[in-house]
């Protein structure tokens, strides 16, 4: 008898430690999905974005940060030949409410120059979000880039792979004009996770009205 109790005691325990594990990872995974949620925009700043192209980007990223207000946490990035964080997401944690208005002050200070160099840009996505991802205490909280140019220089569907692979980032793709490379943005779309239905997988915009249906698309997919 005193067997059986202990092997039934046995049993009761094991079943309540697995239970509790399974709970705590699921109820990490819920508490992960209900985190606000990390969006790096990163913008071609090259010379060929001069005129109506920037004041349209630059009015969608207003648009677009604007209305997804507390709902994403935003970075801005913006690259030419070189790439440069303008605005650390880290920024848009500390201090929420003053987010968006700080990028965008951030966003006004850039203006278009240089070549276009989309593996400088990605390269430093990558590091940037790798260093958020190991000071964050939510280990599993959605990160996304949102990569818009109107060149084709130089294609990084490689390091696209990297931040899906090494970071679990998906790189949301906007051709922005007819200047684009389809083949180079359709390959960083798929290695970057977010290959859209159809033979062209990257957003597409002509116009403003296009380039905020774009954003719009990604910010509710981020």
């Amino acid at each position: 008898m005193l067997q059986k109790s202990n092997r039934k005691s046995l049993r009761t325990a094991l079943f309540f430690c697995t239970w509790i594990s399974a709970f705590g990872f699921y109820a990490n995974r819920a508490h992960a999905v209900c985190e606000t949620p990390d969006l790096l925009i990163v913008l071609d700043r090259s010379c060929s974005m001069r005129g109506s192209k920037w004041s349209t980007a630059v009015g969608a990223i207003r648009t677009i940060t604007n209305a997804y207000k507390g709902k994403l946490f935003f970075g801005l990035e913006t690259f030419e030949s070189r790439a440069n964080i303008n605005y650390n997401i880290q920024n848009c944690r500390s201090n929420a409410s003053n987010c968006v208005s700080a990028l965008q002050t951030q966003l006004s200070r850039v203006s278009p120059s240089g070549g276009t160099n989309l593996r400088a840009a990605l390269n430093l996505a990558l590091s940037h979000l790798n260093s958020l991802k190991n000071s964050d205490k939510v280990k599993n909280r959605k990160r996304g880039v949102m990569f818009i140019t109107d060149g084709q220089a130089s294609c990084a569907q490689s390091e696209a792979a990297k931040l899906q692979s090494q970071l679990g980032v998906k790189t949301f793709v906007i051709g922005f004009g007819s200047g684009v490379s389809a083949s180079c943005l359709n390959s960083m779309a798929q290695s970057g996770g977010t290959a859209r239905s159809g033979s062209r997988k990257y957003y597409q915009a002509n116009s403003k009205s296009e380039l905020d249906a774009a954003m719009k698309a990604i910010a509710n997919a981020a």
